[in-house]
Protein backbone atom coordinates (compact mmCIF):
# COMPACT_ATOMS: atom_id res chain seq x y z
CA UNK A 1 0.00 0.00 0.00
CA UNK A 2 1.43 3.30 -1.06
CA UNK A 3 1.57 6.28 1.22
CA UNK A 4 -0.56 9.23 0.21
CA UNK A 5 0.31 12.71 1.16
CA UNK A 6 -2.09 14.36 3.49
CA UNK A 7 -1.39 17.83 2.08
CA UNK A 8 -3.80 19.56 -0.19
CA UNK A 9 -2.40 21.84 -2.82
CA UNK A 10 -3.91 25.30 -2.72
CA UNK A 11 -5.00 26.58 -6.06
CA UNK A 12 -5.79 30.27 -5.95
CA UNK A 13 -9.23 31.27 -7.02
CA UNK A 14 -9.97 34.06 -9.43
CA UNK A 15 -11.18 36.31 -6.59
CA UNK A 16 -7.99 35.87 -4.55
CA UNK A 17 -5.84 36.62 -7.62
CA UNK A 18 -7.70 39.89 -8.22
CA UNK A 19 -7.59 40.77 -4.52
CA UNK A 20 -3.78 40.40 -4.53
CA UNK A 21 -3.53 42.57 -7.62
CA UNK A 22 -5.72 45.28 -6.10
CA UNK A 23 -3.70 45.30 -2.85
CA UNK A 24 -0.46 45.50 -4.83
CA UNK A 25 -1.81 48.33 -6.99
CA UNK A 26 -3.03 50.30 -3.93
CA UNK A 27 0.34 49.86 -2.22
CA UNK A 28 2.14 51.09 -5.32
CA UNK A 29 -0.21 54.07 -5.58
CA UNK A 30 0.31 54.94 -1.90
CA UNK A 31 4.10 54.82 -2.29
CA UNK A 32 3.91 57.02 -5.40
CA UNK A 33 1.77 59.63 -3.63
CA UNK A 34 4.08 59.60 -0.59
CA UNK A 35 7.11 60.07 -2.83
CA UNK A 36 5.39 62.93 -4.69
CA UNK A 37 4.57 64.70 -1.42
CA UNK A 38 8.08 64.28 -0.05
CA UNK A 39 9.74 65.43 -3.28
CA UNK A 40 7.63 68.55 -3.90
CA UNK A 41 8.45 70.50 -0.79
CA UNK A 42 9.11 74.22 -0.93
CA UNK A 43 12.76 74.01 -1.91
CA UNK A 44 11.94 72.16 -5.14
CA UNK A 45 9.28 74.75 -5.97
CA UNK A 46 11.41 77.77 -5.02
CA UNK A 47 13.46 78.17 -8.22
CA UNK A 48 10.58 77.80 -10.73
CA UNK A 49 8.31 80.02 -8.60
CA UNK A 50 10.84 82.85 -8.29
CA UNK A 51 11.78 82.70 -11.98
CA UNK A 52 8.08 82.88 -12.94
CA UNK A 53 7.45 85.85 -10.63
CA UNK A 54 10.59 87.67 -11.81
CA UNK A 55 9.72 87.06 -15.47
CA UNK A 56 6.29 88.68 -14.99
CA UNK A 57 7.28 91.70 -12.89
CA UNK A 58 9.30 94.88 -13.17
CA UNK A 59 11.05 94.30 -9.86
CA UNK A 60 13.32 91.48 -8.68
CA UNK A 61 12.08 89.06 -6.02
CA UNK A 62 14.01 86.53 -3.97
CA UNK A 63 13.12 84.39 -0.95
CA UNK A 64 15.27 82.50 1.50
CA UNK A 65 12.72 79.71 2.08
CA UNK A 66 9.49 78.67 0.38
CA UNK A 67 6.96 76.36 2.02
CA UNK A 68 4.61 74.53 -0.32
CA UNK A 69 2.66 71.30 0.01
CA UNK A 70 0.93 69.42 -2.82
CA UNK A 71 -1.77 68.59 -0.27
CA UNK A 72 -2.61 72.32 -0.13
CA UNK A 73 -1.58 73.67 -3.55
CA UNK A 74 -3.41 76.96 -2.99
CA UNK A 75 -1.15 78.10 -0.13
CA UNK A 76 2.38 79.49 -0.23
CA UNK A 77 4.52 80.71 2.63
CA UNK A 78 7.74 82.58 1.95
CA UNK A 79 10.29 83.79 4.48
CA UNK A 80 12.90 86.54 4.22
CA UNK A 81 11.63 87.88 0.93
CA UNK A 82 13.73 90.58 -0.72
CA UNK A 83 12.01 92.91 -3.15
CA UNK A 84 14.14 95.10 -5.35
CA UNK A 85 17.33 96.48 -3.85
CA UNK A 86 16.06 97.53 -0.42
CA UNK A 87 12.63 96.00 0.14
CA UNK A 88 12.31 93.24 2.73
CA UNK A 89 9.44 91.12 4.11
CA UNK A 90 10.21 88.71 6.94
CA UNK A 91 7.21 86.45 6.37
CA UNK A 92 4.70 86.32 3.52
CA UNK A 93 1.66 84.01 3.54
CA UNK A 94 -0.47 83.76 0.41
CA UNK A 95 -3.72 81.83 -0.01
CA UNK A 96 -5.16 82.02 -3.52
CA UNK A 97 -7.86 80.49 -5.68
CA UNK A 98 -6.18 77.75 -7.70
CA UNK A 99 -8.68 77.99 -10.59
CA UNK A 100 -8.02 81.71 -11.06
CA UNK A 101 -4.27 81.06 -10.97
CA UNK A 102 -4.55 78.46 -13.72
CA UNK A 103 -6.90 80.59 -15.85
CA UNK A 104 -4.33 83.40 -16.04
CA UNK A 105 -7.01 86.11 -16.32
CA UNK A 106 -7.74 87.68 -12.90
CA UNK A 107 -5.98 86.21 -9.87
CA UNK A 108 -8.17 85.91 -6.78
CA UNK A 109 -6.16 86.02 -3.56
CA UNK A 110 -8.19 84.95 -0.54
CA UNK A 111 -5.65 86.19 1.99
CA UNK A 112 -2.30 87.92 1.91
CA UNK A 113 -0.46 88.19 5.22
CA UNK A 114 2.85 90.04 5.49
CA UNK A 115 4.92 90.46 8.66
CA UNK A 116 8.03 92.57 9.08
CA UNK A 117 7.60 94.71 5.97
CA UNK A 118 10.33 97.23 5.13
CA UNK A 119 9.62 98.90 1.79
CA UNK A 120 11.04 102.19 0.49
CA UNK A 121 8.66 104.48 -1.40
CA UNK A 122 9.81 103.61 -4.93
CA UNK A 123 9.63 99.86 -4.27
CA UNK A 124 6.16 100.20 -2.74
CA UNK A 125 4.87 102.24 -5.69
CA UNK A 126 6.28 99.72 -8.18
CA UNK A 127 4.81 96.82 -6.20
CA UNK A 128 1.32 98.37 -6.11
CA UNK A 129 1.33 98.60 -9.92
CA UNK A 130 2.31 94.94 -10.40
CA UNK A 131 -0.20 92.36 -11.61
CA UNK A 132 2.44 89.70 -12.40
CA UNK A 133 1.12 88.89 -15.87
CA UNK A 134 -2.55 88.76 -14.85
CA UNK A 135 -5.28 91.10 -16.12
CA UNK A 136 -5.85 92.06 -12.49
CA UNK A 137 -5.58 90.85 -8.92
CA UNK A 138 -8.48 90.78 -6.45
CA UNK A 139 -7.49 90.48 -2.79
CA UNK A 140 -10.28 89.41 -0.45
CA UNK A 141 -8.16 90.28 2.59
CA UNK A 142 -4.74 91.85 3.13
CA UNK A 143 -3.13 91.89 6.56
CA UNK A 144 0.17 93.64 7.23
CA UNK A 145 1.87 93.66 10.64
CA UNK A 146 5.00 95.36 11.94
CA UNK A 147 5.63 97.42 8.81
CA UNK A 148 7.90 100.41 8.39
CA UNK A 149 6.61 102.56 5.54
CA UNK A 150 7.88 105.93 4.31
CA UNK A 151 5.75 107.78 1.75
CA UNK A 152 6.88 111.42 2.08
CA UNK A 153 4.02 113.92 2.55
CA UNK A 154 1.50 111.06 2.92
CA UNK A 155 2.46 108.42 5.46
CA UNK A 156 5.48 107.74 7.60
CA UNK A 157 4.99 104.85 9.99
CA UNK A 158 6.89 102.47 12.22
CA UNK A 159 5.14 99.40 13.59
CA UNK A 160 2.23 99.78 11.16
CA UNK A 161 -0.62 97.26 11.22
CA UNK A 162 -2.99 97.33 8.29
CA UNK A 163 -6.05 95.30 7.33
CA UNK A 164 -7.76 95.81 3.97
CA UNK A 165 -10.86 94.11 2.56
CA UNK A 166 -11.70 93.65 -1.13
CA UNK A 167 -8.71 95.25 -2.84
CA UNK A 168 -8.78 95.38 -6.63
CA UNK A 169 -5.59 95.94 -8.65
CA UNK A 170 -5.66 96.45 -12.39
CA UNK A 171 -2.76 97.62 -14.57
CA UNK A 172 -2.75 101.34 -15.31
CA UNK A 173 -5.35 102.11 -12.60
CA UNK A 174 -5.10 103.02 -8.96
CA UNK A 175 -5.86 100.35 -6.38
CA UNK A 176 -9.48 100.21 -5.25
CA UNK A 177 -10.09 99.33 -1.57
CA UNK A 178 -13.56 98.52 -0.20
CA UNK A 179 -12.70 98.92 3.50
CA UNK A 180 -9.77 98.79 5.87
CA UNK A 181 -8.23 99.70 9.18
CA UNK A 182 -4.88 101.16 10.09
CA UNK A 183 -2.94 101.26 13.37
CA UNK A 184 0.58 102.48 13.96
CA UNK A 185 2.95 102.64 16.88
CA UNK A 186 4.65 105.81 15.72
CA UNK A 187 4.30 107.97 12.65
CA UNK A 188 2.66 110.76 10.68
CA UNK A 189 -0.27 110.82 8.30
CA UNK A 190 -0.30 113.79 5.89
CA UNK A 191 2.38 115.48 8.00
CA UNK A 192 0.40 115.38 11.25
Amino acid sequence: MALRRNIKHYTPTLVSKWLKRIVLLLTLLLLTVAGFILYFNGQHVKAPLLSLVNANSQIKFNAETVEFSPLYPNILKLENVSIGKQGQIQQLYLEYDINSLLSGHILIVKELYAHGVRLPEQTLQTLINQTFGFAGINFEKIRVEDADVALPHHLEAKGLSLTLQDVDLKPGRKAYVQSGSLALMEGKIDGI
